[in-house]
């Protein structure tokens, strides 16, 4: 039985000798009181001396135990990707061109308009009311109007622009009083409130408009067309107006009017009911009638321009191309009859 524990306390010991290299150990081998063993492959006597701790070796962590598959595993080493060499693109970076913008031009202001200079208009309307006594409205080159309202006549300063817009700025005005003072003021009142100004398509109309698109006022042209002063009147021509208690009337009622001038200084008419013919003369703008014959029919259906037209022919005197027409005129310049194509 001793031989026994001595074996196996030398093979103790010759294990915990090799684990020493390796492990931290205690190899505390007591048999009682007796503290020496034989060691039975030399046959010497070994002396089990007690230590509390053996010491550890540096090997220790490069080691993998498995005592009973609990012992330390080493983790593994981050991977750490090789280094890459820098390697510059191909082409040098080009930082892309951005063209400039220039902000947007600020609206155009409208210029100025010569449309008006050296027109001549008769007033005859205003708020949409036909007026009684004859107004004229005329526009100079240089940036100013006058005329001759009901009563008075006047002047002042007028801006034209190429926009259609317009500006009055009426100066001096004479005092006289008479019975259409009334229409006189509504004129200069819309004058005053006028905005914009829109000319006919042939030329021979004006309209002025207030802020709200509002006509305030209506004209017809007083005068030449530049380039057209003493037009030849022959031809075939519908009345398009004729002055009847002072305002030119444009509604002949049922059927136009019309007249035919011939080459030889003869003419007929169609007044609406009955017919006109005689004789005519022109010279440049010089206009008259000689002998005039008038049918005497009766007419169930009425012809309002009958009447004033056969009066005023014979006081026809001059004749003045306006836009796209004819305007028949007595000595003093006054519109008797107005003709179109």
């Amino acid at each position: 039985m001793r031989l026994s524990w001595a074996v196996l306390a030398v093979g103790l010991f010759g294990s915990t000798a090799a684990m020493a290299d390796g492990l931290e150990c205690q190899a505390n081998i007591l048999y009682g009181d007796n503290t020496t063993v034989l060691d039975a492959a030399t046959g010497t006597s070994v002396t089990i001396v007690p230590e509390p701790y053996l010491p550890t070796t540096g090997i220790y962590g490069s080691y993998d135990f498995n005592l009973g598959g609990s012992g330390y595993v080493a983790p593994p080493a981050p991977y750490v990707p090789p280094a890459q060499p820098y390697v510059p693109p191909a082409e040098p970076y080009v930082p892309p061109v951005v063209p400039y913008t220039p902000p947007p031009a600020p609206p155009a202001q409208p210029g100025t308009s010569t449309f008006l200079d050296g027109t001549m208009w008769r007033l005859q309307s205003v708020n949409g009311r036909p007026v009684v006594a004859t107004a004229t409205l005329n526009f100079g080159g240089d940036g100013r109007f006058d005329g001759r309202a009901a009563c008075n006549a006047y002047n002042g300063q007028v801006g034209v622009f190429d926009d259609f817009a317009i500006d009055f700025a009426v100066g001096l005005v004479t005092r006289a009083a008479c019975a259409q003072l009334d229409e006189e003021q509504a004129f200069f009142a819309a004058l005053d409130a006028a905005t914009d100004f829109r000319p006919g398509r042939e030329g021979d109309t004006l309209a002025l408009l207030d802020a709200t698109g509002a006509t305030v006022a209506t004209f017809l042209r007083d005068g030449d067309v530049p380039g057209q002063a003493g037009a030849s009147i022959v031809g075939m021509w519908t009345v398009a107006g004729v002055l009847i208690d002072g305002v030119l009337e444009t509604d002949s009622g049922f059927g136009a009017p019309s007249f035919t001038f011939m080459e030889g200084g003869e003419f007929t008419a169609n007044l609406g009911c009955n017919s006109a013919f005689g004789t005519y003369t022109q010279s440049g703008s010089s206009l008259t009638f000689g002998t005039v014959g008038i049918t005497a029919r009766a007419c169930l259906v009425p012809a309002p321009f009958e009447g004033p037209i056969s009066q005023h022919l014979r006081n026809i005197r001059m004749v003045q191309a306006i836009g796209g027409g004819l305007s028949l005129r007595d000595a003093n310049g006054v519109e008797l009859i107005r003709l179109t194509r």
